[in-house]
């Protein structure tokens, strides 16, 4: 039987990101790749009010040729990382310290070419 989640405190931060990841992704990173049949309004709204907030120029204009990328990335690894870490982190799945490490190494490459 596995620790309760909240006596592991690295777990539990982890939890706590991807839960709060996930409508992040779902809600604002991957909405370029929804048909626009299917897009509801107050998502486009969503993304349209905080590229003119605060004028990521990522998300608003034409973005690097390599940013389509890292939405398909987003839509392809961190979307199914993120739905299986969730239950995984709290049976205490063995498989857990490799995923994260993957999702982090894969972070970190991304954040490095952003900067």
């Amino acid at each position: 039987m596995p620790t309760p989640l909240l006596h592991r405190k690295l777990d539990t931060l982890y939890s706590i990101f991807f839960v709060i990841h996930l409508p992040i992704m779902l809600c604002f990173d991957l909405t370029p790749l929804y048909p626009s049949s299917v897009l509801p309004t107050p998502l486009l709204a969503l993304r349209t009010w905080y590229t003119t907030t605060y004028g990521d120029r990522f998300f608003s204009g034409s973005p690097p040729v390599w940013f389509p990328v890292f939405t398909w990335l987003e839509l392809l690894f961190h979307l199914p990382l993120t739905l299986w870490a969730i239950p995984a982190l709290v049976r205490e799945d063995p498989r857990v310290p490799l995923a994260l490490l993957v999702f982090g190494m894969e972070t970190t490459l991304t954040t490095v070419v952003w900067v």
